[in-house]
């Protein structure tokens, strides 16, 4: 039963499970145009919501810390915030916020991961890097700070609630419940 209950549960979530890529939320359109001349291929665009658009992009050829300073770059020059969300292969995922090119917040979801993937090795020591060893509550205070520029802030508490813990498949928070929550998503049919 429970098996049936997980595959069910998996086909009824909006992102497929065991993905890997980047769900990116910013004002706007424009933005997305830069990120199609490179190694990137659009899956999905959202609906717009609160003046936000967001895309899900995979890519083939860069690593994440590749990826995160083109999200820099392209934050910067648009003069935007940005939340970038990564999943790899169902098994970790963080979220990075950003404000005209410059790193606000980071959190990493199911954080046990590090100890097998590299990318989860480095976004672990890049949450270190950027919050100290309580890394996890100064994350989500930072995460709450940003999540101001969007329709629907959040507290830390409301975002430890959604991030924190093990995840079965870290794209359901990540990737379909943080857009809908800050409301830079619209909630789907």
């Amino acid at each position: 039963m429970g098996v049936w209950l997980v595959l069910w549960w998996a086909r009824a979530t909006s992102m497929p499970v065991s993905t890997t890529g980047w769900m990116l939320y910013a004002p706007g359109q424009t933005w997305i145009e830069d990120l199609l001349d490179g190694p990137w291929e659009l899956e999905a665009l959202t609906e717009p919501a609160g003046g936000w658009q967001g895309g899900f992009f995979v890519h083939s050829q860069e690593q994440p810390w590749e990826v995160e300073r083109r999200l820099r770059t392209l934050s910067g020059r648009h003069a935007i915030p940005m939340l970038a969300c990564y999943v790899e292969t169902s098994d970790f995922g963080y979220a990075l916020a950003l404000a005209h090119g410059e790193l606000v917040a980071r959190y990493l979801v199911n954080a046990h991961a590090a100890e097998v993937f590299v990318e989860a090795v480095w976004a672990w020591e890049q949450c270190v890097a950027l919050h100290g060893r309580a890394w996890q509550q100064v994350g989500l205070e930072g995460l709450a700070g940003w999540s101001r520029v969007a329709p629907r802030p959040l507290t830390a508490s409301q975002l430890q609630a959604l991030l924190a813990g093990k995840h079965l498949f870290p794209e359901h928070p990540l990737l379909n419940e943080l857009g809908l929550a800050l409301g830079i998503e619209a909630p789907h049919p």
